[in-house]
């Protein structure tokens, strides 16, 4: 699932997408807007997003961050944290190729 302003993430999520499915994962790519969309108790799910201007979520992410940040919200996203800025850096881990 991405969120996404200018289309970065979303490559970047359809290429992990490309190289899981080389290894046998069926992937799928979604866009945030459709969180109502998807049941996330299937199977494991990578969220891939940007954020905009200082540290916002991009426009098609934004009712799926206040839908997890609700009380009432399943407890699927319980430990998932998105206050403040958290980077995860990968070097490397996908080409360009």
């Amino acid at each position: 699932m991405y969120g996404t302003q200018t289309g970065n993430s979303r490559g970047v999520a359809q290429q992990l997408a490309d190289i899981s499915r080389t290894r046998g994962v069926d992937a799928s790519v979604v866009g945030m807007e459709k969180f109502k969309d998807i049941e996330f108790t299937e199977k494991p799910l990578v969220l891939v997003t940007s954020s905009t201007g200082n540290g916002d979520a991009p426009d098609n992410a934004e009712r799926f961050l206040r839908y997890i940040k609700r009380k009432t919200t399943p407890q699927v996203f319980a430990g998932v944290h998105f206050a403040g800025a958290l980077h995860a850096r990968f070097s490397g881990a996908i080409s360009s190729r």
